[in-house]
């Protein structure tokens, strides 16, 4: 069995989509090599883009058995599919596909796998950044420049266009939740008997005692109680929320409880608001493990790994109460709704006590030990769809 594995979706930037992909991807070759498998991989990546994770980098990707790297860059999939015989072509984001190739013409079976309908469901996602930051004098100019622009242009047909194709071959589609599902259902012309759902595998991560970011290590050496919010430069995160709680929380109250946000490129805002940038894979572990509480503040996720990555170590978790998170976190947050600061404020003022702090770090471990059940048998039926003769 010939297989083409899309590694173009862990290049450029470290996301939650690539995450899953690359956490797909290792352990089919494991799978292959662990059970001697009849299978080869041609794993597909893009010669212009970085490789994104430190742990899937091209020396490490060659050194696999059975697996050899394809550079699509200014190639045709369509073409390289037919040259290498192809049996089961494997798309791990299909939005990142559909944005830059071209599939028309593939002939063999295809696996497709749709996180979300962000951009469907949030037209104009990129406004986002100025209703979260209350702008909405800037929100009305920019709405209407990028209406003007998407006259000239068609903007997020790519998607709909590859769906179109796919839906005339031998196409089996991944969602990564129920919510997910629903959304693909509701957006797309998916036939339901083709679309199914298998929740985001435990990411693949390696932790290390050993913390390069002086800050962090600063932090948790001191054993510092701090709020933990990821991600937080991206607008759909809703982090500028979350701060703004985070400051009235603590003029009101004077807590120890710091702040830390990662990613987000503003000054801090008070005292006890910690800013860091970036995190490695490895630090970002520990930021979760010692963390008070992780704030997920997010208003649109199709399965939104931290909160599961909080609950590995039983950490507390605040959440927003929208798209996947009811459905992946069941009763062990506290949830909060992501458009009012007021309800933010709420739950940090709720978590400070330690009792309930304590009675949530149980109801993270035990809801846990659920998800990752789910997360482990539904690995292994994506596997076995992308093994199947």
């Amino acid at each position: 069995m010939n297989i083409l594995f899309d590694l173009v979706s862990t290049q450029s930037t470290i996301n939650g989509g690539g995450e899953y992909v690359k956490t797909v991807f290792l352990a089919l070759v494991s799978r292959i090599s662990k059970h001697h498998l009849s299978a080869k991989i041609f794993a597909m990546y893009n010669s212009k883009d970085k490789m994104a994770f430190d742990d899937l980098q091209l020396k490490d990707i060659n050194e696999f058995e059975n697996v050899v790297l394809v550079d699509v860059n200014n190639k045709s999939i369509p073409q390289l599919v037919e040259k290498l015989r192809i049996d089961v072509f494997f798309i791990g984001i299909a939005q990142k596909i559909a944005k830059f190739y071209n599939l028309s013409g593939i002939k063999c079976r295809t696996i497709c796998v749709i996180h979300d309908m962000a951009h469907q469901e949030v037209q104009n996602v990129g406004l986002s950044k100025y209703l979260v930051q209350n702008n909405l004098k800037e929100w009305f100019k920019q709405y209407a420049l990028n209406r003007w622009f998407e006259s000239k242009r068609h903007v997020n047909t790519d998607l709909y266009g590859m769906i179109e194709y796919l839906n005339t071959i031998n196409t089996e589609y991944i969602a990564v939740s129920e919510y997910s599902k629903y959304s693909i259902s509701y957006l797309t012309d998916i036939s339901s008997d083709k679309l199914h759902v298998m929740y985001s595998p435990l990411k693949f991560n390696q932790m290390s005692s050993e913390i390069s970011n002086q800050n962090l290590k600063a932090l948790i050496e001191k054993h510092e109680d701090y709020f933990l919010v990821v991600s937080a430069n991206r607008p759909l995160k809703n982090a500028v929320k979350v701060i703004n709680a985070y400051k009235k929380y603590q003029k009101d109250t004077g807590s120890n409880i710091k702040l830390v946000t990662i990613g987000y490129r503003q000054r801090p805002v008070c005292d006890g608001h910690i800013v860091l940038p970036y995190l490695s894979e490895s630090d970002l572990e520990n930021a979760y493990k010692h963390c008070y509480a992780l704030v997920y503040s997010s208003m649109l996720e199709g399965f939104g790994y931290p909160p599961v990555e909080a609950m590995k170590f039983g950490r507390p978790v605040l959440s927003s109460n929208v798209c996947s998170m009811p459905e992946i976190l069941g009763d062990a947050p506290i949830y909060f709704s992501p458009f009012y600061e007021t309800d933010i404020y709420r739950t940090l003022r709720i978590i400070s006590d330690k009792n309930v702090s304590e009675e949530l770090s149980l109801k993270s471990s035990k809801r846990f030990e659920m998800v990752q059940q789910r997360q482990n048998d539904d690995l292994e039926k994506l596997l076995n769809l992308i093994l199947q003769n």
